[in-house]
């Protein structure tokens, strides 16, 4: 039982983390490719 929650635990971290790295490259991508006029409002 112990065994299956640390497993569950990890592919939870894991899942959060690649999800937390997609978004912020998602952010990082939208910054750079929008116009300097639109981020200056």
């Amino acid at each position: 039982m112990c065994i299956v929650f640390d497993y569950s635990r990890i592919l939870l971290q894991k899942e959060f983390s690649v999800g937390l790295l997609s978004w912020l490259m998602r952010g990082i991508w939208r910054q750079y490719n929008t116009p300097k006029r639109v981020m200056d409002r």
